[in-house]
């Protein structure tokens, strides 16, 4: 019920105009780690959900990275490509896996 709110707040966050960056670096640097800890909170929300996981981790890099759209969403895809990982690893060693279903299913999915 709540990821539909998640994705509507990261589209605002998207579409809102950037504001010049504040002349005061204490202030700089404290958003500057809330944007780490954001990107953190999102990772933790992609391994365990995933719904708009791109949208919400372009929000928040749009923010963060001083750069073109291609910069943070290549970024976005690095952090993706870790976290699936991270979370495979997870599910591998937490939970019986039916590996006589999973191997068809990953060649579909190369295929």
């Amino acid at each position: 019920r709540v990821v539909p709110f998640i994705i509507f707040l990261a589209g605002v966050l998207i579409l809102m105009p950037s504001k010049p960056a504040s002349s005061n670096s204490s202030t700089r640097q404290h958003l500057r780690w809330l944007g780490y800890v954001l990107v953190m909170l999102v990772g933790i929300y992609v391994g365990y959900f995933g719904a708009g996981a791109g949208l919400l981790m372009v929000a928040v890099l749009s923010r963060l990275v001083e750069g073109p759209y291609a910069t943070y969403n290549a970024m976005r895809n690095l952090a993706s490509l870790v976290n699936n990982l991270v979370t495979s690893i997870m599910f591998i060693f937490s939970m019986p896996i039916a590996w006589g279903v999973l191997i068809p299913v990953c060649i579909g999915l190369f295929a």
